[in-house]
């Protein structure tokens, strides 16, 4: 006969639960393992502001720490102080400075921060002509601050044609290549690790605005700044803003004067003129539009993904 579920144990069963029994009378007590410990928090990776601001300063309290004993030298001996060469001296000494500081308060690489990178070639026909355009505008723009005369005749002595090689090193070549290394490269591409492209490109621009320590110059440094932070993110590369930063320096040193004579105004009428005539003002904001309207149909025939022209 089967037995019933509530019936008498067999002795199988019996053994079973007598060794079940014993199993749990030796069996060790649990113990709670404690989880690891946590690695400790690394600093969050990118550009801090205020080490953009620390790092900017090195600029000028090198150049500074030289030019300005430099110029009381020369008032003392009665010598002649030649503008040009004073900011010759200072962006010798105060470049080389800043982008040194860079890479050690950024603790970052040469190749990191100021490498160039290869962009699309055919961007670069609408960038030049809309820059040459633009600073024709940005000009008329800026003449709209009044300057005192003391300035107005700093301007002209540093786009001075008696000393054009000087002028050309320094407004044309120097200053161009420096300050993107410097915004565009270093201080740019390191903001973008820590912030979002917005503030980073409108935080760079600002800098690059008040870094130049007069108004005139800013109203025409902040929209540079802000299209060439763009073309930097947009494209991965310095090229587009060195190429334009060139165009619109040598443009506002060396060719406001022929331009205007080939418009019909005399080297005198500019000269003495508060602000630049609106036919070239004109001429140059059709200039303006029409090659950064080429410049975005360019950019925009490279799909997401292109090697030639990255999409953050």
């Amino acid at each position: 006969m089967e037995n019933s579920p509530g019936g008498p144990e067999t002795p199988a069963m019996a053994g079973a639960s007598a060794s079940d029994s014993s199993s749990s009378a030796t069996a060790t007590p649990e113990v709670s393992v404690a989880p690891p410990p946590l690695p400790p928090q690394l600093p969050s990776p990118g550009l801090k502001r205020r080490t953009a601001l620390l790092v900017s300063l090195v600029f000028y309290l090198v150049s500074f720490g030289i030019t300005i004993p430099l110029a009381v030298y020369l008032t003392v001996k009665k010598l002649p102080i030649d503008n040009t060469m004073l900011v010759l001296v200072s962006q010798f000494t105060g470049w080389p400075a800043a982008l040194a500081a860079g890479l050690w308060i950024g603790r970052s690489s040469w190749k990191e921060s100021y490498a160039l990178h290869r962009c699309p070639s055919r961007l670069f026909p609408g960038l030049l002509l809309g820059c040459f355009g633009l600073t024709f505008v940005l000009n008329r723009l800026a003449t709209t601050v009044p300057i005192p005369e003391h300035f107005e005749n700093l301007f002209r002595s540093l786009v001075s044609q008696d000393e054009i090689l000087v002028s050309l090193l320094t407004m044309v070549v120097l200053a161009p290549v420096c300050e993107e290394l410097f915004f565009r490269g270093w201080m740019l591409r390191g903001m973008l690790k820590r912030y979002t492209p917005a503030h980073s490109i409108w935080f760079t621009a600002i800098l690059f605005a008040l870094f130049h320590l007069n108004p005139w110059q800013a109203i025409v440094a902040l929209p540079l700044g802000l299209l060439f932070g763009w073309l930097s993110w947009r494209t991965g590369s310095l090229l587009p803003g060195l190429a334009g930063h060139f165009v619109v320096n040598f443009t506002g040193s060396q060719l406001m004067m022929p331009l205007g004579g080939l418009l019909g105004y005399s080297k005198k009428h500019l000269e003495d003129a508060t602000h630049l005539p609106w036919a070239m003002v004109g001429m140059g904001a059709a200039l303006a539009v029409s090659g950064l309207i080429w410049m975005t149909a360019s950019m925009k025939k490279s799909s997401p993904g292109s090697p030639d022209l990255p999409i953050p």
